[in-house]
């Protein structure tokens, strides 16, 4: 039957980075982020398309999150379910986690008032 395609070689020589590069998408929004958990809890959590960690202590690692939308990206940083501060991350995504926060102390303050 023989072959159905010709044989080409990868561009760079790298088949890791040829197909990341094809992959990879252009993120709008970065932060960088302490999370107060162990770097392989972290990663476990994260696509290594949504960021890297790396580990600052046994039990807490700085993380570079990236997103295309302020609020998604900070509904994904609550998401992770551990305590964090933002190292560095753009107005956007500071006042997107602000109002986050604003609306589920309000929804905590009207389920203790019923």
């Amino acid at each position: 039957m023989g072959h159905r395609f010709e044989q080409r070689a990868i561009p760079g020589g790298d088949v890791a980075a040829f197909v990341e590069r094809r992959i990879a998408r252009p993120w709008s929004r970065l932060a960088r982020v302490r999370f107060f958990a162990p770097a392989e809890r972290v990663q476990r959590w994260l696509p290594t398309s949504q960021g890297f960690v790396e580990p600052e202590a046994a039990d807490r690692c700085v993380a570079v999150v990236n997103g295309h939308d302020p609020v998604m990206l900070a509904n994904s940083l609550i998401s992770f379910g551990v305590d964090f501060e933002l190292i560095e991350a753009e107005p956007d995504v500071v006042a997107a986690l602000a109002s986050i926060g604003e609306r589920v102390e309000r929804a905590r303050r009207a389920s203790t008032a019923t």
